[in-house]
């Protein structure tokens, strides 16, 4: 899967989804990072074959 997406998101308001909602797509996250030093984790998501 290649990255499409990266989102930075506050540590608390994060609780290890597997799917995300970006308007009309239905993304898989496939990595996480962080928490940093700001608190924010960055998820990356992309579309899998059969995911939308």
């Amino acid at each position: 899967m290649k990255a499409r997406y990266m989102f930075e998101v506050y540590a608390s308001e994060y609780a290890d989804q597997s799917v995300v909602l970006h308007g009309k797509e239905r993304l898989t996250v496939y990595r996480t990072y962080g928490p940093k030093d700001n608190d924010k984790i960055e998820v990356y998501a992309g579309q899998r074959v059969g995911n939308r």
